[in-house]
């Protein structure tokens, strides 16, 4: 082989590197979709680390008119989903982004009880921690948590919940 071929194969392949790291780098979240949902297997104490989860990449979802009507600066632009199966009647989910265990801004909750049942939402703020507090689940039913932020701040988050009577 002669050592322009060398050189023409070793651009291809830094070509081909270079978009892999790129497509990895903007690789969409593992929960981005409601039916991907990440699963909380202990709700009634649970706390991530900080920067566990994140919802940069994630893309739009369908939007849900009694949510839209219901909360705060709803976009359904950028959130990712988690599920959990409560022992309890009430949860407390907090959300911890920018300066507080994350670098999302202006976090979001819902909760939905499947993928296509909007149930209630925190009202949202503009800083970097939220809480939503729900008093009526069904103790042993399946319930799903969507997570957002603005446009624009999607970052990471530490996400804790704790279900209680």
């Amino acid at each position: 082989m002669n050592k322009l071929n060398m050189i023409f194969i070793k651009q291809i392949l830094t070509g081909l590197t270079l978009m892999f790291s790129v497509s990895i780098c903007f690789a969409q979240p593992s929960n981005d979709e409601c039916r991907f949902a990440t699963r909380i297997n202990e709700s009634e104490q649970y706390c991530s680390e900080d920067n566990e989860f994140t919802n940069v990449g994630a893309t739009a979802d369908p939007s849900f008119p009694a949510a839209i009507n219901a909360c705060v600066f709803l976009e359904f632009s950028n959130g990712v989903w988690f599920s959990f199966t409560p022992r309890n009647f009430a949860v407390n989910i907090r959300v911890f982004g920018e300066g507080n265990g994350g670098t999302m801004r202006s976090p979001k909750v819902l909760l939905f009880d499947d993928c296509n049942n909007f149930i209630a939402c925190s009202p949202g703020n503009q800083g970097g921690i939220v809480e939503f507090i729900y008093d009526n689940l069904v103790p042993g039913k399946p319930y799903l948590i969507y997570i957002e932020s603005s446009t624009g701040g999607e970052g990471t988050f530490k996400m804790c919940i704790n279900t209680f009577k």
